[in-house]
């Protein structure tokens, strides 16, 4: 009985100018297909601008994404290459900008958006990516 045999490889897909990396592709590689399992990119100064996880070649898996100053921007979930679970968004200073869910790749439910300073501005709701509601609220965060 033969097993196949898995190996992952690793390869550098693009360079800035500077002779950064820019782009690293991380492959699975058995005997008779190569499948893309993960993505990084990063900024000219070599910090991680992203982090993506495939299967399958289709998105899966957390994704993240860091603003250049370090500070998280974007994490949320695909699953079989839709969106799924909730998704949060933060402001260059770190503080949140939106948070929300996804069912099958739409927004489902209540999405709530907040300023720069963190109040809470608008409230949207949301059923198979379509707004059914929206509430604005005042520069203290109440309706």
């Amino acid at each position: 009985m033969f097993l196949g045999c898995s190996k992952t490889i690793k390869e550098v897909s693009e360079f800035y100018e500077n002779g950064e990396v820019k782009i690293v592709k991380y492959y699975s590689n058995n005997s008779s297909s190569k499948t893309l399992t993960k993505e990084l990119q990063y900024y000219p100064d070599g910090k991680l601008a992203y982090q993506k996880y495939f299967e399958d070649d289709k998105p899966h898996g957390e994704w993240k994404f860091w603003h250049s100053n370090g500070n998280i921007w974007s994490e949320g979930y695909y699953k079989n290459g839709q969106r799924v679970r909730e998704a949060k968004v933060y402001h260059k200073n770190g503080q949140l900008f939106f948070i929300g869910k996804y069912l099958k790749g739409e927004k489902d439910g209540e999405w709530l958006f907040y300023n720069e300073e963190g109040v809470l501005e608008t409230k949207t709701t949301f059923r198979s990516g379509k707004i059914i509601k929206n509430l604005n609220t005042d520069n203290k965060g109440n309706k």
